[in-house]
C-alpha cells in the first residue's frame, strides 16, 4: 500500500481544485456568450415598426390609427416575436381624446377596471407606472390585422394619459 504525505495530497487536492474552477469559468463565459447572443436576437427581434426612436407618424402607419398633432410626452416600442406588438403612451388634450379614439377600433363604451397583464408587462424602457390596484378606462377591439388595447389615465380633467398596445399578426 503506498502512502502519501500531506504535501503530496495537498498538491493533488489544488491541481483537483483548479480543474473544477476552470470547468466553472468555462461554464460562465458560455452563459455570458448565450445571453449576449440572446439579446442581440431580441434586439433584433424588436424592429417590427422600423428603428427606434419610433415617430408618431410610423406608429400611425403602422398600426392604422391617427393621433391628434397636439399630443405630447409619445413614447413608442416595439417588440416582434411570434407577432408584432406596439406599446405606445402619450398625453392627450382631453378635448380630442374622442378624435382618437374614432381612429381606433375600441369599442367607444369603455370600462373602468386595474390594468391586465398586457399593460403591465410592457417593456421596462417605457417607464409606465401602472398602479395595480388603481381603476382605469379600458376598452380594446380588433380588426383583421390583429387587437387594440387601450389604457386611459383622466385623473387631470383637461389632459388624459393614453396607454395603447396593438398586437398586429
Amino acid at each position: 500500500m503506498r502512502r502519501y504525505s500531506i504535501k503530496n495530497l495537498l498538491i493533488i487536492f489544488s491541481l483537483a481544485l483548479i480543474a473544477l474552477l476552470l470547468i466553472i469559468l468555462i461554464g460562465v463565459l458560455a452563459l455570458v456568450g448565450a445571453s449576449e447572443s440572446m439579446d442581440s436576437w431580441f434586439s433584433s427581434a424588436s424592429s417590427c415598426i422600423g428603428s427606434s426612436p419610433y415617430s408618431s407618424q410610423r406608429v400611425e402607419t403602422v398600426a392604422q390609427v391617427t393621433f391628434p398633432d397636439t399630443i405630447s410626452n409619445f413614447r413608442a416600442e416595439s417588440l416582434a416575436l411570434q407577432d408584432c406588438i406596439i406599446y405606445v403612451s402619450f398625453h392627450i388634450n382631453a378635448s380630442e381624446f374622442q378624435e382618437f379614439l374614432a381612429s381606433t377600433d375600441i369599442s367607444v363604451n369603455l370600462t373602468e377596471r386595474p390594468p391586465t397583464d398586457s399593460f403591465l408587462d410592457a417593456p421596462s424602457t417605457l417607464g409606465w407606472n401602472l398602479e395595480h390596484e388603481r381603476n382605469y378606462l379600458f376598452g380594446e377591439g380588433s380588426n383583421n390585422r390583429g387587437h387594440q388595447y387601450l389604457l386611459v389615465d383622466s385623473r387631470l380633467p383637461s389632459i388624459y394619459l393614453i396607454y395603447f398596445i396593438v398586437t398586429l399578426s
